[in-house]
């Protein structure tokens, strides 16, 4: 996806990453004045109704999370290409694949230990994710048969922190 200069009411800044189904930008929210992260879901995959709907139920569930480990949603909407985006906090602090390479090339006791502890807190955050979308899925149960509400696999929810 080339970067484009605006999703919606966000100025793109640059880009963050990317993956096999989205693209993150940093962008800036000049109503707010804040910079924010956009994951804006592929344009390939924004073509199939299943995956926008279950990019949308990502957004659904993190913006039902209190978590500090998981990231807040903000916003959603939807670029005149038909690829749906969801506005998150911006995290400082690079990739947790950055983090291990440092650790690599440091190959210190005390870097070792802090890729440890991001570690225990990406963890934590999945068991958060895990106990809010069992909770989301257990109140669906409970509004009757044919209510198929599922993420799919843990991959896909997107856990950042």
């Amino acid at each position: 996806m080339a970067i484009p200069d605006r999703i919606g009411r966000y100025r793109v800044v640059g880009l963050l990453g990317t993956g096999a189904s989205s693209a993150v930008f940093r962008a800036h929210d000049p109503e707010l004045d804040v910079d924010v992260a956009v994951k804006v879901l592929a344009d390939n995959l924004a073509r199939r109704e299943d995956l926008v709907q279950r990019f949308l139920r990502e957004a659904r569930l993190l913006r039902t999370i209190t978590d500090p480990r998981v990231v807040a949603v903000h916003d959603v909407g939807v670029l005149d290409s038909g690829q749906p985006y969801l506005v998150m906090d911006l995290v400082e602090g690079g990739s947790l694949a950055e983090r291990a390479s440092a650790v690599g090339a440091a190959g210190s006791r005390p870097a070792t230990d802090a890729l440890v502890a991001v570690g225990l807190e990406l963890a934590a955050a999945v068991e958060a994710v895990d106990a809010e979308q069992h909770d989301h899925e257990q109140q669906q149960d409970d509004d009757g048969p044919g209510v198929d509400d599922h993420l799919g696999d843990r991959q896909e929810v997107g856990v950042l922190g």
